[in-house]
């Protein structure tokens, strides 16, 4: 709910062409999602399609269902991403680090405007990422994302990944 000032001027013709003015000031409180409330089921919907874009998916879901100020966090992106034009571009240089990458959903709980999305990634390290030259080898991980839906569009994609296991992986993190 949102509340809303609001100040109107009505004016109401009188006799002999005149008027008088009315002045009316409040306080609404509006519901801003209304009758546009997405069921918890789209919602999974929306969230299952969007994680592709880290797979093999198509980036142009990106534009569909991401909302413009999407706000994208990540322990190994370096800095929080807050637009859908930048989310794409960092998603494009991601895809030409793994072109072949692929991701899969292991398990998904949601509540309300929140998907959590468990899943597991693979794909050949063949480019350039994060300053990580490729290494050409096949790796894999797994991780967690929390996605926030409001209106049919992904507000908010915060997630938790094994990147140490990546790093394991290529071999610039100790076994343990």
């Amino acid at each position: 709910m949102l509340p809303v000032f609001y100040h109107f001027i009505i004016k109401r013709k009188t006799g002999n062409n005149s008027f008088d003015n009315f002045e009316l000031t409040g306080i609404a409180v509006i519901k801003i999602n209304g009758g546009n409330k997405m069921s918890i089921e789209d919602n999974k919907n929306i969230a299952r399609r969007f994680i592709q874009v880290w797979g093999n998916g198509n980036l142009d879901i990106i534009d569909e269902l991401a909302d413009p100020s999407i706000s994208v966090h990540y322990p190994s992106i370096p800095k929080i991403i807050n637009s859908s034009k930048i989310f794409k571009q960092v998603m494009e240089s991601f895809r030409s680090a793994f072109p072949d990458s692929v991701i899969r959903i292991d398990e998904e709980i949601a509540e309300n405007d929140n998907v959590v999305l468990q899943w597991s990634f693979s794909g050949t390290h063949k480019g350039n990422m994060l300053g990580i030259p490729p290494s050409g080898m096949a790796v894999s991980w797994t991780g967690i994302t929390i996605y926030h839906i409001a209106h049919g569009k992904v507000v908010l994609e915060r997630g938790e990944e094994d990147f140490r296991g990546f790093l394991r992986q290529i071999g610039l993190a100790a076994q343990a």
